[in-house]
């Protein structure tokens, strides 16, 4: 779409209006709660993945392709949907991490980084919504139930699915403000920054390649492209498909994205989650 001609297409963003709603900056208490809850996330995580590399360094290395293929789908799926949100949602009503990445778009890029522990926790519980989102079912209430399902055959392999699955997402949810932060060695421990930098030089990440993906940045809700942080073959004509589809969907002051988004992406996460426990289940059998 050429850019110069673009037409915002929702009233409720042309103008954009002045920032009613600050980002969420945790303090105190509740920064203290999501904190101990961030750090028991990967304590699990790294727990699950190196008990699992210690007992069958097959089954952790296809669980770790699996999971992130699955995440990149997953991620895809999401990303358009909260690009439809910034079109048709009002901004009071944005969860957090659709707020925080409409302020990362259009009023702060820094926004991601400033936010970390609220952006990467909202995604299993929101500091705003609590439990009472479809992120929350997306990356904890169904993953825990999978992993239950498998761990009644063999518990070793369900603790391999569910830590392999929130690796990628860890990894997806990092790499995204890595993009934009511009102190990468104050902010990130050394393992990090050689893990993602090394990510980089392989190509499976891309400063250069996600900034691409900002060029609609301030200036356009429609002209979106590059819709991938992680490399993903066939990822990107994905998501190009499924934004030119709701796009044609779209009318101003209805919901039809954002009502069209949710009957797929019910149908898709229904058979993502079969899948996902269907092969830990064969493994485990």
């Amino acid at each position: 779409m050429n850019t110069q001609h673009a037409v915002r297409p929702s009233s409720l963003r042309e103008p954009l209006p002045p920032e009613p709603r600050p980002i969420l900056l945790l303090e105190g208490q509740p920064r203290l709660r999501m904190l101990a809850a961030y750090a028991a996330l990967h304590v699990f995580i790294f727990a699950g993945l190196v008990y699992t590399v210690s007992w069958s360094p097959e089954l952790a290395l296809g669980a770790l392709l699996l999971c992130y293929v699955l995440e990149n789908i997953l991620f895809v799926l999401g990303h358009v949907g909260l690009h439809a949100s910034f079109i048709e949602t009002p901004e009071p009503q944005m969860t957090t991490i659709t707020h925080h990445s409409f302020a990362h778009h259009y009023r702060d890029i820094r926004a991601y980084h400033k936010t970390w522990l609220s952006s990467r926790m909202s995604y299993f519980v929101c500091p705003r919504n609590g439990f009472n989102t479809l992120t929350s079912y997306i990356y904890l209430v169904a993953p825990v139930l999978s992993a239950a399902v498998i761990s009644l055959v063999d518990w070793r392999v369900g603790l391999c699915a569910l830590s392999s699955l929130w690796g990628a997402h860890a990894l997806q949810a990092v790499c995204h403000e890595w993009y934009h932060h511009n102190d990468r060695e104050g902010f990130y421990w050394w393992p990090t920054r050689l893990f993602l930098s090394g990510l980089e030089r392989v190509g499976i990440m891309s400063t250069r390649k996600h900034l691409d993906h900002h060029r609609h940045h301030l200036h356009s809700l429609d002209d979106v492209h590059d819709w991938l942080d992680l490399y993903l073959p066939g990822g990107e004509r994905l998501g190009g498909a499924l934004w030119g589809w709701l796009l044609r969907k779209h009318v101003p002051g209805e919901r039809n994205m954002i009502k069209a988004m949710l009957k797929l992406s019910g149908v898709y996460y229904t058979l993502h989650f079969v899948l996902f426990t269907g092969v830990f289940l064969a493994v485990a059998w």
